[in-house]
């Protein structure tokens, strides 16, 4: 839960920084469900990709994957603005990461595009016979 809350917190001043301040927690909680949809994308082709055992089953639908973004995004905005829970966090750990390093949040967004496509990568490799 800490880990949602830095992300949040993060994600929510870039986009003050940007100046969405607006509609701040809701992109906020977009963008972080869309990096969590990246990571289940990435588990899925991992699986599909690389284990022997789901080679004979269809990858799932883009309903499937849509179904999930909903599902996590209800139960990250019952999280974050229920009761405006958000102000609380921001209030909060305003004097531990305001000003820190955003190394966290960035490496949590970057590192499922590069898995997925080294993966694809990979994949295509051995698809060649070159692996």
């Amino acid at each position: 839960m800490r880990f949602l809350e830095y992300l949040f917190f993060k994600y929510y001043y870039f986009q003050v920084a940007v100046g969405n301040e607006d509609i701040a927690p809701f992109s906020s909680i977009c963008f972080i469900c869309f990096i969590l949809l990246l990571w289940c994308a990435s588990l899925i082709a991992f699986c599909y990709f690389f284990i022997p055992y789901f080679t004979g089953y269809p990858l799932p639908s883009v309903y499937v994957f849509l179904g999930f973004y909903v599902v996590i995004f209800i139960i990250l905005c019952y999280i974050f603005l229920y009761h405006k829970k958000f102000k609380r966090i921001l209030t909060t750990h305003e004097n531990e990461w305001k000003g820190k390093k955003n190394a966290g949040a960035v490496l949590f967004a970057v590192v499922p595009f590069v898995v997925l496509i080294a993966e694809l990568f990979i994949k295509m490799w051995i698809n060649r016979g070159v692996l």
